[in-house]
């Protein structure tokens, strides 16, 4: 049977009912959490029963919250409907309890804008060096361009460990472009990097083509990583 709206706060909810009420073509939105149903039916985050595309409603969501970056406090707000009467999925915690708690500092999300910015102002630190012919600006490209790269490296790390816990080591066309990626372009910057560092100070007086065409594809896949990362985050692009 499909639940009425009207039913009575903690009525008992089996889990074949649970799945009938997913938010779809008018149906209610439910989820279970740790043995408890909650209506997210009246959130415009679980619109059409959907969340980040990433949560379905009319499931068990026990396990995926002990990934998810909150706890059961965001279903404070939410309607109670009712309890689940099977044996309720408990959540099970895939690290040591610092580790978890490490995660719901969003790691990657705060690592990831340091290389974003550096990869990004290298380039154009070393324009303005040649545009206002100054020699400083493409010693702050070089130096810039040098802290992208090393900052590249914690962030990659916490974006593998945010995939497994946060993603469930899911693998598509998003997550799995930034996997392969990211990589590339710290590869791609250090050996930028080593070549500018090779070259030496560049004089800006005269362009040196390579460096700069370098930095430039730096600064596309950068952008690229970017978007992909604001859709995952943002459009459901994990699911």
């Amino acid at each position: 049977m499909v639940l009425d709206r009207r039913s009575m706060p903690m009525t008992k909810i089996t889990q074949s009912d649970l799945s009938k009420n997913d938010g779809k073509e008018g149906r209610q939105a439910y989820v279970a959490v740790d043995g408890k149903v909650y209506d997210v039916g009246s959130s415009d985050l679980w619109a059409l029963g959907s969340h980040m595309q990433q949560h379905q409603a009319g499931a068990d969501l026990s396990e995926e919250l002990a990934r998810a970056p909150h706890g059961t406090e965001v279903f404070e707000r939410m309607k109670l409907a009712g309890e689940l009467i099977d044996e309720p999925r408990r959540a099970k915690a895939p690290l040591p309890g610092w580790a978890l708690k490490a995660l719901g500092y969003h790691p990657h999300p705060i690592s990831i804008h340091f290389p974003q910015a550096f990869f990004t102002f290298s380039p154009i630190f070393l324009v303005m060096a040649y545009v206002f012919k100054v020699p400083e600006f493409e010693r702050t490209s070089f130096y810039i361009l040098a802290a992208g790269v090393l900052m590249a490296l914690p962030a990659y790390a916490t974006g593998l460990f945010h995939w497994r816990y946060k993603f469930g080591a899911k693998r598509n066309f998003n997550l799995r472009f930034k996997m392969i990626v990211s990589p590339v372009l710290i590869l791609a910057g250090a050996l930028t990097l080593v070549l500018h560092a090779v070259h030496g100070p560049l004089p800006v007086d005269r362009i040196h083509i390579p460096i700069l065409v370098l930095q430039l594809l730096l600064l596309a896949v950068v952008v690229s990583l970017g978007h992909i990362g604001g859709k995952i985050a943002f459009g459901g692009g994990g699911k």
